[in-house]
């Protein structure tokens, strides 16, 4: 049964599949397009699948695909067993299952953008980096805050950071992640620009980080693609996972995502 499903999933991957009697181009070829920098090519073919599938969670565009099709990724059409099944194999962090309630486009942009191709395990963790971070933190007297956030809004050109305790500090750019969406990564840099009252609650209340403990880390650019560093890395120290995400044009920043 589990060689049935990962081979239509395979199927899917590496082929596509029709929909409304169109082809949509198989996600990994549209990885290869990134690679090889043929970017208009790429987000054509990714606004393809969005257009079928843009309002759909990443369980109902399965059942659309391999249930309600006229021909399934790899043959058979799937039953509800087999979505049961789909759900105990590995997708990013963790159980497919627990990728069910997210966007479609979410997932899809996950695989796209490599982060199930181009990844590494990186044994005794990343105890380096975790010390230049902390050396960096020390010299600049980074604070650290764990109360609630209420809110942001603009002031002076900068963002404004509202706790719920009524106290507040004013940065040069906040992030916020959040779930769904169609960015790639579901994070949001929020500078004055864009900032007006911001609602955190939200985004708060939906992002993985309130489940665990997570850091993000703008960078001046993105130095992974340069020195060929993978996307994703697992480690097992205290750093469980980096990963380097696209936010903004090839030769713009990038952003880092540290689950502990």
């Amino acid at each position: 049964e589990f060689q049935r499903i990962s081979g239509g999933w395979e199927k899917l991957l590496y082929h596509g599949c029709e929909r409304n009697g169109r082809k949509l181009i198989a996600p990994m070829d549209i990885f290869s397009m990134l690679r090889g920098r043929r970017y208009e090519e790429a987000s054509e073919a990714r606004r393809a699948w969005l257009r079928e599938f843009d309002n759909f969670t990443f369980h109902a565009a399965l059942v659309e695909i391999f249930s309600c099709g006229v021909e399934s990724p790899g043959g058979a059409a799937w039953q509800t067993t087999d979505f049961a099944a789909f759900g105990m194999m590995r997708l990013g962090g963790g159980r497919v299952s627990s990728c069910y309630t997210l966007l479609f486009s979410t997932v899809l942009d996950w695989i796209i953008n490599g982060y199930e191709e181009d990844q590494h395990i990186s044994v005794g963790g990343v105890h380096l980096l975790q010390a230049l971070m902390r050396i960096e933190i020390f010299k600049r007297k980074v604070g650290f805050h764990f109360d609630p956030l209420r809110g942001l809004a603009k002031e002076g050109g900068k963002v404004k950071v509202c706790m719920k305790d009524g106290r507040s500090r004013v940065f040069d750019q906040v992030i916020i992640g959040g779930r769904g969406g169609p960015d790639a990564t579901n994070i949001t840099p929020v500078s004055h620009v864009t900032c007006v009252g911001y609602d955190i609650e939200a985004p708060a209340g939906n992002s993985s980080a309130t489940v665990n403990a997570a850091l993000f880390m703008i960078t001046k650019q993105k130095f992974w693609l340069d020195d060929d560093i993978p996307a994703l890395i697992w480690t097992d120290g205290l750093v469980r996972e980096l990963c380097c995400i696209d936010i903004e044009s090839p030769s713009g920043r990038g952003a880092c995502y540290f689950s502990l």
